[in-house]
């Protein structure tokens, strides 16, 4: 028991550190709320909606964004990505500024500059500030007719000058590249238009307060969903993952319990003179089947507590020295196995623990009862 507690705790507290980890890169991109169409792709803000945002002291800053998928060509290679413009206050709602690894933020008003993914550049085999080639982003023209002979005439197309590489996750870097807000709309058509407004609320703001108090005020059409809704499904896909190794190592327990079975009955066995003493002195059977059943929770209750122990004290030294490495050639985001300790986790293993303990107990003690209505007879 107190070996399967231990890797419990520890599993459960390794998947509680990648799931801090996967979260914390997402944090850097995804904003506390977000207002959406909910039918359509892109909506004009109302004034009356900005004013609302810009009243709500609660909220810390907002930015408007557009996105939509474009066809990006570098020196005759070709990427589909997904081009989105912001607006001056965008850094200050995702801070995609702190996480160049080259060149540097810039996205001008009005202007053709670019931040560009790291997983894109690679596939384009882009290069900065290049005075030989150009970087060029094509999107279909609005209500355009088909023209099979000069199929360019069915298409946007602009030059885009790239400022500097990004990178967050691989998700995030083949997928995104930022422009302004105004170059967006102008290469969409779509003029005042927008596909969401990200918010960041101030620290300890009460998320789903100001959520509903948004959402009271906003004309018919729109949504506002917060972080967790934006990525419920990776949420879900987490706590499953995590919930699906609980169980695994529950039944890996409950098979350890068969040693509290044996143990018990051993007990029992080599007791039998001591039981009919303690019949003989007056103990009752219900007596006799709790003193039994008292044994084999201390011995779940003594293997919860020292398996605890270990784990907290190899999680921490896990957390100091990194002595259990990921890989040794550095080529993922961390170099050692992430560990993170909940209470909660403590908590529901005692209690699968003591459980399972109770469940083992019970055979032995009713067979030590029984044999002590053996030696009254």
């Amino acid at each position: 028991m107190i070996v399967g507690t231990m890797a419990l705790i520890l599993v459960l507290s390794v998947y509680n550190g990648f799931e801090n980890l996967v979260l914390t890169l997402y944090d850097s991109f995804r904003p506390d709320l977000i207002i959406q169409i909910e039918e359509g792709k892109t909506f004009e803000p109302e004034q009356e909606m900005i004013a609302l945002l810009t009243d709500i002291p609660e909220i810390s800053a907002y930015s408007l964004v557009l996105e939509e998928n474009a066809l990006f060509d570098y020196d005759e290679r070709q990427y589909q990505a997904v081009i989105k413009g912001v607006d001056q206050n965008y850094t200050g709602v995702n801070p995609i500024d702190t996480c160049l690894i080259e060149g540097y933020y810039r996205i001008d008003r009005g202007k053709n500059t670019a931040v560009v993914g790291l997983g894109v550049a690679k596939e384009l085999s882009l290069s900065l500030f290049d005075d030989f080639e150009q970087l060029l982003v094509y999107m279909p023209r609005k209500n355009a007719k088909l023209n099979t002979a000069n199929p360019l005439n069915m298409v946007n197309r602009r030059t885009v000058n790239p400022m500097g590489f990004y990178s967050i996750e691989k998700e995030f870097d083949s997928k995104y590249v930022f422009v302004d807000l105004q170059f967006a709309q102008d290469l969409m058509e779509s003029p005042n238009h927008v596909s969401g407004i990200e918010i960041l609320l101030e620290e300890g703001a009460d998320l789903e307060a100001v959520q509903e108090q948004i959402f009271s005020n906003l004309p018919a059409g729109l949504n506002i969903a917060n972080r967790y809704e934006i990525d419920k499904t990776l949420y879900r896909v987490m706590q499953s993952e995590k919930f699906v190794a609980f169980l695994i190592l529950s039944f890996i327990l409950l098979l350890m319990s068969f040693n509290i079975i044996g143990c018990l009955t051993m007990l029992v066995l080599d007791k039998r003179k001591d039981i009919s003493i303690l019949r003989t002195m007056g103990a009752t059977t219900k007596q006799i089947y709790r003193i039994f059943l008292a044994t084999g929770l201390t011995l779940s209750c003594g293997g919860a507590l020292i398996g605890s122990l270990l784990a907290l004290t190899i999680g921490l030294l896990q957390q100091k020295f990194e002595f259990l490495k990921i890989n040794e050639n550095g080529n993922f985001l961390i170099d050692a196995f992430p560990v993170e300790f909940r209470l909660i986790d403590f908590v529901s293993v005692a209690c699968i623990v003591i459980l399972i303990g109770l469940m083992a107990s019970y055979i032995p003690a009713k067979r030590a009862a029984q044999q002590s209505l053996m030696f009254r007879e």
